[in-house]
């Protein structure tokens, strides 16, 4: 009965095998960031400048209301 040599040589390994997947940072981290932005943002203006920040109400009722449906969908997934 012949027996197959088998080799543990370095040109017998899978080189992708060996590698680590890069580290991918999850979608919603820039979720936090945009809205800890705008927090600030919106803050400074209000302080700075009454003013704009009144005419300013649109966009951060819109900036809301677009949180609001991010959130509604993970609301009712997680809850059981």
């Amino acid at each position: 009965m012949a027996t197959t040599p088998t080799s543990t040589g370095v040109l017998d390994r899978d080189p992708i095998e060996n590698q680590e997947a890069p580290v991918k940072k999850d979608r919603t981290h820039w979720l936090y960031i945009m809205v800890i932005i705008a927090v600030v943002a919106g803050a400074a203006i209000g302080l700075m400048a009454p003013d704009v920040g009144k005419a300013l109400k649109p966009l951060g009722t819109g900036f809301v209301a677009l949180i609001k449906m991010i959130i509604a969908p993970v609301n009712v997934v997680v809850t059981p």
